[in-house]
This record gives structure tokens, sequence and C-alpha cells, in this order.
């Protein structure tokens, strides 16, 4: 395949693949264009292992997959779980917990003494 054809099936997939890449990378258009952009090299440089030119969008397809999903390999994060326990989570979500035992001991009261005991908390 010379480099005009390669041109050619770049202009007329490029539009599918960045809609492709766009909704994989959940709307980031900056994203997607980078890996269209890797995908459309590495196309290039394994070009001679497309056995079928006719299938080149299916094909481009598939190597964009697996860029992206290189991508989110590589993007993952690596912070170590040690001492992740002694973290204080921001906001108010653990402090729902905190009145636990309370609220436990209460359930176990009849309803007179816990509306007895329940009047008196602010």
């Amino acid at each position: 395949m010379d480099r005009s054809t390669f041109e050619n099936l770049v202009l007329g997939t490029q539009e599918a693949l960045r809609r492709f890449l766009t909704a994989l990378c959940c709307g980031d258009a900056s994203l997607a264009d980078d890996i269209a952009q890797e995908s459309y090299i590495s196309a290039y440089l394994m070009l001679d292992d497309l056995r079928d030119p006719s299938r080149f969008a299916a094909w481009l397809h598939r190597i964009a997959y697996n860029n992206y999903i290189s991508h989110r390999r590589s993007a993952r994060p690596s912070a170590a779980l040690d001492g992740a326990a002694d973290m204080i989570a921001p906001g108010k979500a653990d402090d729902a917990f905190r009145y636990e035992p309370l609220y436990s001991a209460l359930a176990q009261l009849s309803d007179k003494e816990r509306n007895r005991h329940t009047a008196a908390l602010p």
C-alpha cells in the first residue's frame, strides 16, 4: 500500500474512529484525539500486517481499542494500601456511623422507652 492510499483510508475513517474513541473516553475529545493519532501511527507502521485492505477500518478500530486499553492500564493509580485504614475520609461519610452503637441500643428499647430517651437527643 502506498502513502497516498493510506492517506485516503485515514480520511475515510477519521470521523468514525474519533466518535468511537470519544465514546470510549467518556467524552474526553482530547484524549480520544491522542489515542487516534497513536493508532494511525501504529497502523502505518504495521501496514505490512494488513492482509485485506478492504478490512482497514475494522483493523484500525482494533488497533485503536488496544491503544485505549494500554492507556487505561498505564493510567491506573498505584497508591500503596498500607495505612489506608488510618486515613480519614473527607466529608461526612464516616460521621454517619459514629452513632451506630447508640442507634443499636435504642432499637432494643420498647417504643415507650425509646420515645422518652430520644426526646432528649439534640
